[in-house]
């Protein structure tokens, strides 16, 4: 997408981001791209767009220079962060809706790396995953490491698949549950999973929970979304495992 300078000042800002506009039916973001940045957009590009997802479609050239990137605009979506009053069926479809698109980025060999509930949208029609700029290549030569997660002082993380699933449980559970696990459990940008079994200690998915903390520490593939569907379709489960959890978080505040 081409537009002039003058078209991007007299677009709408979206919420309080000067370099993200809308137009039309698509988010305009304007950012500083580097020559790794362009290579993984048009590789994306060469695939096909994941649906429902905030997958770059086009770059956006300002003045016929290139400035960003050009999305589809889900203007009816809230983040997880402000999702927690909509009813457990819709919760659990969009959670498996975000899951298949984190699945087809994998596929494509990429990972997303910035994982957590504000770059996860819930919607009536569809989950969507956002916010794709951070994502690279498995390769190493053009991953960074990002040591987001830490299981104790001397075990950290990689950008890795098991990674970018991991935190995407911790944002499938902080929307079922209603609270903002990530939060919760991050000091200084790290979110320490070897909490994450204290929490849901006495919960119906205590269990799973400790297979996915052991999975993920021998690098196993960790159970996904679909694991966990026995445990939270149950909304009488559900609310029983809320009551636990939520005396539990008055304790570690």
């Amino acid at each position: 997408m081409k537009i002039t300078s003058e078209e991007w000042d007299k677009l709408d800002k979206f919420q309080r981001f000067a370099r993200l506009k809308v137009k039309d039916e698509f988010l305009l973001k304007y950012l500083y791209l580097n020559d790794n940045d362009e290579r993984i957009l048009d590789y994306l590009f060469e695939k096909p767009y994941i649906n429902n997802s905030g997958h770059s479609i086009d770059k956006l050239f300002v003045d016929d220079m290139l400035a960003g990137i050009v999305m589809y605009y889900f203007d009816k979506s809230v983040s997880f962060r402000d999702a927690y009053s909509f009813p457990l069926n819709l919760k659990i479809r969009v959670c498996l809706d975000i899951d298949n698109q984190l699945k087809t980025l994998h596929k494509y060999g990429l990972c997303f790396n910035d994982v957590h509930i504000d770059n996860f949208l819930i919607a009536e029609e569809s989950g969507h995953l956002v916010d794709f700029e951070s994502v690279t290549f498995f390769d190493k030569d053009y991953s960074w490491a990002r040591y987001y997660l830490i299981y104790d002082e001397r075990k950290n993380f990689d950008v890795s698949k098991n990674g970018d699933n991991y935190k995407a449980l911790l944002s499938y559970f902080s929307l079922i549950y209603g609270i903002d696990i990530e939060k919760l459990f991050s000091k200084d940008g790290i979110v320490y999973i070897s909490l994450l079994e204290d929490l849901f200690k006495n919960t119906s998915i205590s269990n799973m929970v400790s297979v996915v903390n052991k999975n993920m520490l021998l690098d196993c593939p960790i159970p996904n979304t679909s694991d966990f569907l026995p445990f939270i379709s149950d909304e009488e489960r559900v609310n029983y495992d809320i009551n636990i959890l939520k005396d539990k978080v008055k304790t570690l505040r």
